[in-house]
């Protein structure tokens, strides 16, 4: 009977620290996707409201972005939820139908300069779950360098290689000050490369930051 009940008492315990994780990993996505449309819709609204005398079409087409950015991030917040109303369902981070160049052209929309760079070291194909990891990484980087390094420019650099993912991005705004450390976006990327078994790491400086990500693949075929 004891044996039973110290069996009991483990499961108990391994479900609340599943349930824990899934609620850190929900924390995580909700912060991403709600950082990133906020961020991009009040640029956007500052560039229309600017424009709006003096060129309409382009002030038009930033109140256009606003709408998309919303829609698309309703539909992220919609599957969260879901997973909040049923504590048991497995957590799957949602789709990002978005590729790296429309993620760019989002940005560049929004007055942020994006130099893009995806590509394969041979004959190789990363995981989906790698690749969306990497796109989500470098969405959070170039959220955060438009809100809070005051960049006007990034560069980011995606590379696929033999059983591995690397991930950079270098921007040139103001460093991490101490008033604008983007705290839960960048617990979230660390967690996000732990999952692979990867690391993340950052450097700042008063000329910009960098972030560094290496994701392995080992275990997601």
């Amino acid at each position: 009977m004891r044996i039973a009940r110290l069996e009991v008492i483990a499961e108990e315990e391994r479900a609340k620290f599943a349930s824990a994780e899934q609620r850190a990993q929900i924390a995580h996505e909700l912060h991403d996707v709600l950082a990133h449309a906020l961020t991009v819709s009040i640029r956007q609204a500052e560039a229309g409201a600017a424009r709006l005398d003096s060129d309409p079409q382009r002030a038009r087409e930033s109140f256009e972005a606003i709408a998309l950015s919303g829609r698309e991030s309703m539909t992220d917040v919609r599957r969260l939820l879901r997973l909040v109303r049923d504590p048991g369902a497995a957590f799957q981070p949602p789709v990002a139908d978005a590729t790296f160049a429309d993620l760019a052209s989002t940005l560049e929309s929004a007055g942020l300069h994006v130099d893009m760079d995806v590509h394969r070291d041979g004959d190789v194909d990363a995981p989906d779950a790698v690749v969306q990891a990497a796109y989500r990484i470098v969405r959070e980087s170039l959220t955060n360098a438009l809100r809070h390094g005051r960049a006007t420019g990034v560069t980011v650099r995606v590379v696929h290689r033999d059983r591995s993912t690397l991930v950079e991005v270098i921007d040139n705004g103001q460093g991490m000050v101490d008033h604008a450390v983007p705290g839960e976006g960048l617990r979230g990327m660390r967690a996000r490369a732990a999952l692979f078994g990867g690391e993340l790491t950052t450097q700042s400086s008063p000329s910009g930051v960098t972030i560094r990500a290496e994701l392995p693949w080992e275990g997601t075929a």
